[in-house]
């Protein structure tokens, strides 16, 4: 369907990638009410050229195996580099397994669970190994977890992407505890899964914290600017102390960052900050209650400590694959698309859901 000088990029590959996207949004759009099995969510129009959600998650994938192809071009033609033993045994090892455990032991079992995807055995390796040269090729060009990613460059992105910001949080929950044997108390984790029990404030005791958000955003707004002030506030009102202590530096959050539906209010802090200057405060509300933010000026290296390492885990990747996509701009009009196998390929629409292939 796609290609490179001499790599090509069947169609069955593009099919196979739209196949893991439709499982992938079928387990993180469920959530939210979507059902991707019917054909509603995608023919449903979502901008004013009348695209639908299946043809922008369709070019969304040709967007991808383009740069799939480019890789193995890159991998194979131009630096002519080879997989390292580890990655052709871990291949082999996992065809051995799907073979194993999803075939009871048969190719042909197995074949017949791949083709609700579009390929066979022999088909799922190849896709196995191309990605196995993607992901080899940017260590190749960026170095092991990005080690040849220099500081210049880490520092200009972390100034461009990022945002600081320290917070007053008045909960509308509180914790359930109980006292122990030894007369202390404890908090409560009835379900045994990690986390304290909660239970949620009655609505007058809510109003009254809101009040209290209010005075404290009014107090704030006169002494606009002034870090004293509010960081009294946050050392005297906040229900966040464990993450004053743990975060000395302040919370980071950067423009790339998306977030699962019980981290919304991020989502909602983060627009915010997005028009903010640096000194001025806000007022967030979300499901655990209100969050007063300040914005601060970014800390010099701030992505360089442990004790930030939470709010930096995709920085690295997220600048190696904007250098990739910058690379990949040279080649994407050298693609030969074959039109008509690409129009009889299966859409977003008819693709089976993988989730596991």
């Amino acid at each position: 369907m796609l290609t490179l000088g001499k790599t090509t990029l069947p169609v069955y590959t593009y099919q196979l990638m739209e196949s893991r996207l439709k499982g992938n949004l079928a387990y993180s759009l469920a959530v939210r009410g979507y059902d991707v099995n019917g054909d509603t969510f995608w023919d449903t129009v979502i901008d004013m050229a009348g695209t639908t959600y299946n043809e922008y998650f369709s070019r969304a994938i040709l967007e991808t195996v383009k740069e799939y192809l480019i890789s193995v071009y890159l991998f194979d033609e131009v630096y002519g580099l080879s997989l390292p033993a580890s990655a052709t045994e871990k291949i082999r090892q996992d065809m051995e397994d799907f073979v194993t455990y999803d075939g009871k032991g048969s190719k042909t079992a197995l074949n017949n669970v791949l083709s609700a995807y579009g390929v066979n055995l022999k088909r799922l390796e190849e896709a196995y190994v191309m990605e196995a040269k993607h992901a080899a090729l940017l260590t190749y060009l960026y170095g092991e977890d990005g080690a040849l990613i220099g500081d210049s460059l880490k520092d200009e992105y972390y100034r461009a992407h990022y945002n600081c910001f320290k917070q007053i949080v008045l909960n509308n929950f509180y914790l359930v505890t109980a006292t122990d044997a030894e007369g202390n108390e404890i908090t409560v984790d009835a379900d045994g899964d990690g986390y304290a029990d909660t239970k949620e404030y009655s609505a007058a005791e809510r109003r009254a914290i809101a009040v209290r958000a209010d005075v404290i955003m009014t107090e704030l707004s006169a002494h606009e600017g002034d870090v004293i002030t509010f960081e009294y506030y946050m050392a005297h009102e906040s229900d966040d102390a464990l993450g004053q202590a743990e975060f000395t530096d302040g919370y980071f959050l950067s423009d790339k960052d998306t977030y699962t539906a019980d981290l919304a209010y991020l989502t909602d802090i983060n627009e915010k900050l997005s028009s903010m200057a640096v000194g001025e405060v806000a007022l967030v509300e979300a499901d655990d209650g209100w969050h007063i933010i300040r914005k601060y000026d970014l800390p010099d290296g701030a992505y360089a400590k442990d004790a930030n390492s939470p709010w930096f885990s995709e920085m690295i990747s997220n600048i190696r694959t904007e250098l990739y996509h910058k690379l990949c701009e040279q080649y994407i009009d050298e693609i030969e698309v074959n039109e008509l196998a690409l129009k009889n390929a299966m859409d977003m629409k008819a693709v089976t859901p993988n989730y596991y292939y």
